[in-house]
């Protein structure tokens, strides 16, 4: 809603200080409105509870006891009261309404947030809107009539201090069987809406969404029939301390417990096969934690902010943990995984800042961003399995001293290991996490050229972001991943030839490098790539023999405007053909240099148009520099 101070009129006439719209499909009946409120008419019906009508204080609203007629005359005209439309009574200082037998439907919003302490529907009513009489706070009573069919969602949301509810007998849709307190839906022994003094029948199957969100509950029995536990349930039910979750439970819905902050004591039945998302986040009271062996997935953040808990052991049985799942358990001090994990999600583990021990499975291949962020971890061991770690997966672990890797790790985000004690301890040059290239501390040396271990298959996202002094890097033969963002910004960089291995390349990896004058990629398959890894694709594309068709229409390689077919296969200074620069080599161009004949392929290493002791001196220099690497 606007802020503009405009004064809008949403009534047709009015009648003893009470408001009516005429309704559009029967002239002779009508709704009861609201006379106005500050800013413009709403063009959809959807009010923001964050920001509720500005009434003017005008001694015309509605307050106090309010009865509506069952008809009203207007200008000579008689018109039958049918409904209490949109908005009606939102935010009025009503604490009664009397609703007259003509009126059958009340829309949506119409009580919400008003101080109305009880209600009694009447038996014409057939339908209440979404959200109608939402964040009634002072509502302590309610009564259904026998002709409700239809209850809009959230229609109670936050009646937090009723302790009465009653359907009419004889309503073909909803009961309150047993006394029970609660609205029950009668086809599907739906709970639809509970209170501080429901009983929960033995024959319920389902308690609905938001059926007790927010009421001041203690304690609730659920019973052995319970099969579901919808979203939002319990949630915010901030006096609950206990709750025994029933063996034949399956589901247990997203924020169902959700900031259950008194809540010590979980038992979950045996039968539990799915934990839902947040929903037992921010129970910060909860110290002990059994899950059962049926549990197949956990979803995001379900138990994040239980900062309570100490230790947990999840099930082999559980194949999928979600995003976040113990996010800021602030006491956990260790973890079992299950067996089984084949991810670690990401901020599993985020600022568990106690967290001392925890085991990564074997069947583990990728350990999430900010994983472990901020934990306690003196050690951690990464099985063979695992081939990529994501961003700050064990960033800030300031206890983290000892850290081994595979060998089939080849591929890591940025930061991974920022400010830990491990990285602290490795000395200046290229820092290597196992076999991947994570960054370089210190000072570049004065020929900015820098080369890498033979064995190195990944180069870390962000690795030498905007090294400035970089100008030289030399790639092993054995690289397979190239991350993102690697070079960024390295504008002094001759880009490197890409060796024949590479498999992918990150999105950014070589943009904002100026000195880009061509790309040589020597790999038979074009490399998996993203768009703007370079800034220009005008630049010439050096590509292996036969490969044209192929890089052509792999995008975004295709978006090169030349491609240039070369034989990668030749080895500069392999004189003799037999794919390795030895000291033969050198033997067979003073040959030529003495008159042996034929002259054999290569043998102007120098490519200067002459055979002569310079190119003895570049074999020299080629096999000198391969020893160095």
């Amino acid at each position: 809603m606007c802020c503009c101070s405009v004064t809008s009129s949403a009534y047709d006439f009015s009648v003893n200080s009470i408001y009516y719209d005429i309704n559009s499909e029967d002239s002779t009946t009508v709704s009861v409105t609201y006379r106005y409120y500050a800013g413009p008419e709403p063009t959809s019906p959807v009010i923001p509870r964050i920001s509720p009508i500005k009434r003017n204080g005008s001694e015309h609203d509605y307050e106090g006891d309010v009865v509506i007629p069952p008809e009203v005359t207007y200008d000579g005209r008689t018109y039958r009261v049918t409904k209490i439309g949109f908005l009606a009574f939102y935010g009025a200082n009503v604490t009664s309404v009397s609703i007259p037998n003509t009126v059958t439907d009340i829309e949506q919003e119409a009580f919400e947030s008003s101080a109305l302490e009880s209600v009694l529907i009447p038996d014409n009513v057939t339908t209440i809107g979404d959200d109608a009489f939402a964040l009634c706070d002072a509502l302590s009573s309610l009564t259904i009539g026998k002709s409700v069919t239809s209850i809009g969602n959230h229609a109670f949301w936050y009646c937090r201090n009723l302790t009465s509810i009653q359907v009419a007998e004889g309503n073909p849709c909803y009961d309150s069987r047993e006394n029970c307190n609660a609205i029950i839906g009668i086809k599907n022994d739906y709970l639809l809406l509970g209170c501080i003094n429901t009983v929960i029948p033995k024959s319920v199957k389902v308690i609905g969404y938001g059926a007790f969100e927010g009421m001041g509950l203690i304690s609730i029995d659920l019973p052995e029939s319970l099969r579901k536990i919808q979203s939002s349930a319990f949630k915010n039910c901030s006096k609950l301390t206990s709750v025994i979750i029933p063996n034949s439970v399956t589901d247990i819905g997203s924020g169902s417990f959700e900031d259950c902050r008194a809540m010590i004591k979980l038992t979950l039945g045996k039968s539990v096969k799915r934990v839902g998302m947040s929903a037992f986040a921010g129970c910060k009271s909860l110290t002990s934690l059994a899950l059962p062996d049926s549990l197949s997935v956990i979803d995001d953040f379900a138990f994040a902010g239980c900062s309570g808990l100490t230790d947990v052991q999840v099930p082999d049985g559980v194949k999928t943990l979600g995003t976040g799942v113990f996010r800021v358990c602030t006491g956990l001090t260790t973890a079992k995984l299950p067996e089984q994990l084949i991810n670690i999600s990401d901020e599993l583990f985020y600022a568990c800042s106690n967290l001392a021990s925890v085991s990564i499975p074997e069947t583990a291949t990728s350990i999430g961003e900010d994983a472990f962020y901020g934990c306690r971890l003196n050690s951690v061991v990464v099985p063979e399995s695992v081939t990529r770690i994501n961003d700050g997966a064990f960033a800030f672990c300031k206890s983290l001293t000892d850290v081994s890797l595979p060998e089939s790790l080849c591929d890591m985000g940025r930061t991974v290991f920022r400010d830990t004690p491990w990285y602290s301890r490795q000395p200046n040059g290229v820092v290597y996490a196992g076999q991947v290239a994570i960054g370089y501390k210190g000072n570049m040396p004065d020929n900015g050229k820098i080369v890498l271990r033979h064995d190195t298959k990944g180069i870390a996202d962000y690795a030498f972001y905007d090294r400035r002094d970089l100008r030289t890097i030399v790639l092993s033969g054995s690289l397979l991943h190239i991350g993102g963002s690697s070079f960024w910004k390295c504008d002094s960089l001759e880009v490197p030839d890409l060796p024949s291995s590479v498999i992918s390349i990150g999105r950014m990896a070589f943009a904002k490098c100026k000195e880009l004058t061509k790309v040589v990629c020597k790999a038979p398959t074009p490399p998996e790539m993203f768009s703007g890894c370079f800034d220009s694709c005008k630049v010439p594309l050096y590509i292996p023999l036969g490969t044209t068709a192929l890089y052509a229409s792999t995008y975004p390689w295709s978006l090169f405007e030349t491609m240039i077919e070369v034989d990668f296969d030749y080895v500069q200074g392999d004189v003799n053909g037999d794919k390795e620069i030895t000291v033969s080599d050198i033997n067979s161009v003073i040959a030529v240099v003495l008159g042996a004949t034929p002259v054999p392929d290569g043998a102007d290493v120098n490519n200067d148009g002459e055979i002569n002791l310079a190119d003895v001196n570049e074999i020299i220099d080629i096999i000198l520099q391969t020893s160095v690497q």
